[in-house]
């Protein structure tokens, strides 16, 4: 792992993985992880085999990479990755809007999936909600998790969610309603409905019907 060293103690810099097959996108998230992230330490990799040498020989924080243009679509590599790779940091910047590829990286349990058409901003909250072990979907990405079709305007706006929301997602999937959710948390009715309805907002739903099949088809919530 790389370090500074200033007199007697050592401090040690984050990790990050960048993966990708083409040389100049590799390189340009390279750029976007230095400028927004100066004490990270950023390695990198054009292949499956390569990412799994660095994550065998570095202790990896995050996990950035393209599995389309990394070929990477079998259960057996994406297996040995996870086990590299246990805290499961893992964000995908792919051009790849294929639902069946889409569903595909997702249902591997990867957390976070953004377009390369997004934003500078955009990528830099997905790295920040994937630290912090939030789930990060643009909504371009979502609309083919939850097989909605996308408008030609709509945008590639990020979906995060807290923590918190993704417990609740979890109860409401259990069959829970809304007071006996309130009385598990220790939280009041409304603070529920508040949270209920935020979810929905951000992740355009219109009904707790859709926002269960998403839990499923994400793998926020396993059946």
């Amino acid at each position: 792992m790389d370090k500074n060293v200033i007199g007697a103690k050592a401090i040690y810099l984050m990790e990050v993985l960048v993966a990708d097959g083409n040389l100049l996108t590799r390189e340009g998230i390279k750029s976007i992880i230095a400028k927004h992230y100066p004490d990270f330490s950023i390695v990198s990799a054009g292949d499956v085999d390569e990412m799994i040498e660095k994550l065998a020989y570095h202790q990896i924080k995050l996990v950035i990479f393209d599995p389309d243009s990394l070929d990477l679509n079998s259960n057996r590599e994406f297996k040995q990755l996870k086990k590299l790779h246990a805290e499961g940091n893992f964000l995908a910047i792919s051009e790849n809007l294929n639902q069946d590829f889409v569903m595909s990286i997702v249902k591997q349990g990867v957390p976070s999936f953004v377009t390369k058409e997004c934003s500078e901003e955009e990528i830099v909250e997905a790295v920040d909600a994937t630290l912090d072990g939030n789930k990060f979907f643009c909504n371009k990405v979502l609309d083919q998790v939850i097989e909605r079709n996308t408008p030609e305007e709509y945008s590639c706006d990020p979906t995060m969610l807290t923590n918190r929301e993704i417990e609740i997602i979890t109860l409401i999937c259990s069959g829970l309603k809304t007071k006996q959710i309130a009385e598990q948390l220790i939280l009041s009715v409304h603070t529920i409905n508040t949270h209920r309805k935020n979810i929905l907002a951000k992740l355009n739903l219109s009904s707790p019907a859709e926002l269960v099949k998403y839990a499923y088809a994400t793998s926020l919530v396993k059946a």
